[in-house]
């Protein structure tokens, strides 16, 4: 899938990954209106859709990555602004567990610093270990539907994801649509200050 394929399809996410391209394709699965922005595809080349989600998974070496390529940096004139992405609205960041139950501290502190972008929204994917051994096709997909009309009337929505999951997808969502209806931020400079720093 190429990245000019779906640039008709609105809201469109545009997802990357920083560990692999299954979690790229996870995502894309799980969530309908997002497609695949592979690595062979420079985010300059594709203009149509300002909006990029970043997907790592909950590994010290992924979350490093994360942080350095598509957390905020600040110019030595104060000017604070996204790394590679420059250009681009990181619309959320998505952790991926790598195993069962709560997140570790040390993921909690890297998902509050990227939280203090406030274009962007932090969010977790739970670990399903029946995901991990099911073909990505088979795999249940986000329902923007809150409810399902029926014979009997309506229905709590059946999307087959954890509630936690649903809910989180819901607020990315909402938070897109806020992020549309304000309009595009303003043009970010692209020229590269040599005394940048880590927020």
């Amino acid at each position: 899938m190429s990245a000019t394929d779906n640039h008709s399809r609105e809201p469109l996410l545009w997802v990357t990954a920083t560990s692999s391209w299954e979690d790229e394709a996870l995502l894309a699965r799980l969530l309908p209106p997002a497609a695949v922005l592979g690595g062979d595809v420079a985010l300059a080349e594709v203009p149509p859709n300002p909006y990029l989600i970043v997907v790592a998974r909950e590994t010290q070496p992924s979350c490093e990555v994360l942080l350095r390529q598509y957390g905020m940096i600040t110019d030595s004139n104060g000017d604070r602004r996204q790394n590679i992405a420059d250009g681009w609205t990181i619309a959320a960041t998505i952790l991926l567990a790598t195993a069962p139950g709560k997140q570790d501290k040390e993921f909690r502190n890297y998902a509050d610093a990227l939280a203090d972008d406030p274009q962007r929204v932090v969010l977790r994917v739970p670990f399903m270990r029946e995901w991990r051994l099911s073909p990505i096709s088979e795999l249940p997909r986000w329902d923007f539907t809150p409810t399902v009309r029926g014979r009997t009337g309506a229905r709590p929505r059946a999307d087959g994801l954890p509630t936690v999951l649903a809910a989180e997808f819901d607020r990315l969502m909402a938070h897109v649509a806020a992020l549309t209806a304000a309009g595009p931020p303003p043009p970010i400079s692209n020229t590269d200050n040599p005394d940048q720093q880590c927020a």
